[in-house]
């Protein structure tokens, strides 16, 4: 087994797999349900049915996405088309690059696996969220 240097994925045989991550609770943290509270009046609910995408690489994203029931599979496409798994975010998880902030395209794309539902906070939200609840801002900023 080696490590595909281009997307840091272990590979085996030639097939990609997720990368391992040191600290996922760093990396990847889970909202609490108070804090996802906290954070619903910036925001609206959006689902979204199996297969369909939430943001897509090279494309204005939408925002932040909490993810409050099902999974988002999240992966990364080359020039060449070929797709790589990243990390599969499921309920408390949140979906969001430093971008969005300023409206930037996305880096990878985000797809629904089943059903989904999320809170989806829009940029303009997104930036009014990390100053009116800033403790919630700090948690999602220094996320890795």
């Amino acid at each position: 087994m080696g490590v595909d240097g281009a997307a840091g994925n272990e590979t085996n045989g030639g097939a990609a797999r997720p990368r391992v991550f040191a600290r996922p609770e760093q990396t990847f943290p889970e909202l609490t349900a108070p804090e996802i509270a906290r954070m619903r009046r910036f925001g609206e609910i959006r689902k979204y049915s199996d297969g369909e995408r939430l943001f897509e690489t090279g494309k204005p994203g939408a925002g932040m996405f909490v993810v409050l029931s099902g999974h988002v599979a999240i992966t990364q496409r080359d020039g060449l088309g070929h797709i790589t798994p990243v990390i599969d975010q499921g309920p408390g998880q949140f979906l969001a690059e430093i971008g969005q902030l300023s409206g930037r395209v996305a880096l990878v794309d985000g797809h629904a696996e089943g059903d989904v539902e999320t809170l989806l906070i829009p940029p303009d939200k997104l930036r009014a969220l990390l100053v009116a609840e800033a403790d919630l801002g700090e948690n999602a900023s220094c996320a890795r």
